[in-house]
């Protein structure tokens, strides 16, 4: 496509999404890099509103789990109900650099009020201070803590999503890669919010429409692959690019949501085809007024309120409540 045609997407966009962007494109932050990863930092936390928590009437508890860095930190929500809730691994975005349990709290809010279901968020490891594969393996020991802790929470440790925003969409996926390899425990379904699914290098078109102007950009993505992959020949790693691996059979059912003008968009749904193509079930559900991100920006947005209504509908029917 075009930059006629990128700008025909932009015409598409919500009027709150176009206002964002306007923004944004007249005093754009820096591209995430080795020199503004910190301030970035600062700049994502300062973009949280929490709008969900004052009329949530069940249990937050911040706490730590063993992981093989050291302490995890993770927040539990619980929904009052009766036990024991199936439960929900959720990873946060921010290219494995950015995010935190803070900047997901309303996404996962959301999702434990509309589900019901018990969500853990993890606080895994970033780079570039912690590289590959720090944040697959503090995810990884927070799936064998849940499902030997669960009970203790008052889940139900037979029945665990995972979920996550972007690069927490990434591992989330990888973390179904990586305990089916290592025979790890059964994982009943995946949501993936516009996910990262190849760093070695895309050629989808959305990569090219979408480089520049629309929030995260091709010099963001090529910082954040510096910082979280520092070695070239981990690029293609399934466990780092899932839309390369050899073998995505066997997988737990998946929905994917991508969003109209992403750079991701094009890897988010080629992804879903392979998944389907190995026999996994797989949905695919653009929103096509949006941007990547749109969950945490606009938390208001009508496309925002469907997302989280389709994820929840869909977790609903994977745990059988």
């Amino acid at each position: 496509m075009s930059t006629t045609h990128a700008e025909e997407c932009f015409d598409r966009l919500a009027p709150e999404v176009k206002a964002f962007l306007g923004h944004i494109r007249k005093a754009p932050p820096p591209a995430i890099s080795i020199d503004s990863y910190k301030a970035m930092r600062q700049f994502a936390l300062s973009m949280v509103t929490r709008v969900e928590r004052t009329d949530f009437s069940g249990k937050i508890e911040d706490t730590a789990i063993p992981g093989p860095g050291g302490p995890i930190p993770v927040r539990v929500y619980t929904p009052a109900g009766d036990a024991p809730l199936p439960v929900l691994l959720f990873f946060h975005g921010g290219g494995w650099v950015l995010g935190s349990l803070d900047t997901e709290e309303d996404t996962c809010l959301a999702l434990v009020k509309r589900t019901p279901c018990i969500a853990v968020s993890v606080d895994y490891r970033l780079a570039p201070e912690h590289p590959y594969p720090a944040a697959l393996e503090d995810s990884y020991a927070a799936l064998l803590w849940v499902a030997e802790h669960g009970r203790a929470l008052g889940a139900d440790p037979t029945r665990i999503a995972v979920s996550g925003e972007s690069a927490g969409a990434n591992l989330a996926t990888v973390l179904t890669l990586a305990s089916r390899d290592r025979k790890g425990p059964v994982i009943t379904f995946q949501a993936l919010f516009y996910p990262a699914t190849n760093i070695a290098g895309s050629t989808a078109e959305s990569m090219k429409d979408f480089a520049e102007g629309f929030f995260i950009g091709s010099r963001d993505m090529e910082g954040i692959r510096a910082m979280y992959v520092p070695e070239k020949k981990d690029w293609t790693n399934p466990y780092v690019s899932p839309l390369l691996a050899p073998d995505l059979s066997l997988l737990p059912p998946a929905l994917v949501v991508t969003a109209g003008c992403d750079p991701l968009r094009g890897d988010g749904e080629a992804y879903a085809l392979r998944l389907a193509d190995a026999g996994v079930q797989a949905k695919c559900v653009c929103y096509e007024d949006m941007i990547h991100a749109f969950l945490l920006l606009f938390k208001s947005s009508v496309s925002r309120q469907q997302a989280l209504d389709t994820t929840a509908a869909m977790l609903r029917n994977a745990f059988g409540a």
